[in-house]
């Protein structure tokens, strides 16, 4: 009789081992897709920071290089 109860309940755990590799997969996947999110959206900040310094560097050379603007030689007055 011993024998017959551990086999039904040996039985009873068949397939669980599957469910589990499942849900650690699942879980694997969202670990990985959750650090390459993170990642990229570090790498994202850093492209907006290094094309911010080109563009004030740009900026900073064309007015640098740039003509003389002509100023006029006396002030417009508007009367009201």
């Amino acid at each position: 009789m011993t024998n017959r109860t551990m086999t039904r309940q040996h039985g009873r755990d068949v397939g669980t081992g599957g469910v589990e590799v499942a849900f650690a997969v699942t879980a694997l996947l969202l670990v990985a897709f959750f650090v390459t999110g993170a990642l990229r959206t570090t790498n994202a900040g850093g492209d907006v920071a290094a094309a911010a310094r080109a563009g004030a560097r740009a900026a900073a050379t064309a007015r640098l290089f740039a003509p003389p603007t002509r100023t006029l030689a006396s002030p417009t007055r508007c009367s009201l």
